[in-house]
């Protein structure tokens, strides 16, 4: 099982996730070029491009296919970039609060125009959460704090360039692909990207279902890791053989 790294920052935002996780399947997560503990380098310039490293990686990596992907938000866009360019590398995919579509009608918070205050309320949906204060550190230690700003603006800048203006990159045109059993999870006060979108993944991806997180924003597998992780867990253990 693979997790792709959240809100672009680092692969140890998925710590409290993997140890129930991996009860089911061995799972590891990663970071892309120039993030969490990866070193700076090209960035790809399209979800297909980030895809297409991402199998290079694994190939490298020599993880065995086909393997369960699990992204949120950009990263469940390159997960289904990837379980549509190539579906039988893919055996399962979860997705959480990803983004790729645009509603006119239900619009997605371009969020490299928000302030920090208001980043904070989009992605949780509790601002004052242990797990909003580990990703925006707090003002009882500054330079925490002030790392945590810089780690926060490159990651989100980064992955801006692939959804600015809007996250429409042709996804709808390729996503039928998708072949592999899919769970759908949502943060049910997800600010950021409406919970409606859901409804397009579901609609679009065969025989994919969702499921909700109350008490969650953009953020769900940060602010309930348990919850989500048995979300998870679960769904990966029904295709074990």
């Amino acid at each position: 099982m693979i997790f792709d790294a959240a809100l672009g920052a680092s692969s140890v935002s998925w710590s409290l996730v993997l140890p129930e996780v991996a009860a089911a399947t061995q799972a590891c997560a990663y970071d892309r070029a120039g993030f969490g503990w990866s070193e700076a380098g090209p960035m790809p310039r399209t979800a297909g491009r980030a895809a297409s490293e991402l199998r290079e990686l694994l190939h490298r990596a020599d993880v065995p296919a086909p393997y369960v992907l699990v992204g949120h938000s950009f990263g469940g866009m390159v997960a289904c970039e990837l379980a549509a360019a190539q579906p039988r590398r893919a055996r399962r995919l979860v997705l959480i609060d990803p983004i790729g579509f645009w509603r006119d009608a239900d619009r997605i918070a371009n969020w490299m125009m928000l302030d920090a205050a208001r980043l904070r309320e989009a992605i949780f949906h509790d601002p004052a959460s242990p797990a909003a204060r580990r990703m925006f550190g707090t003002a009882d230690d500054p330079e925490a704090a002030t790392a945590a700003r810089v780690r926060l603006t490159w990651a989100m800048g980064a992955t801006g360039k692939f959804i600015w203006p809007i996250p429409d990159k042709g996804l709808k045109k390729r996503i039928h692909r998708v072949k592999a059993p899919t769970l759908v999870v949502w943060g049910k006060e997800d600010r950021l990207v409406p919970p409606v979108y859901a409804d397009e993944f579901i609609r679009r991806i065969a025989g994919a279902r969702a499921q909700t997180v109350d008490g969650a924003g953009h953020a769900p597998h940060l602010e309930h890791p348990e919850k989500v992780a048995r979300m998870v867990a679960d769904f990966v253990g029904q295709a074990r053989p």
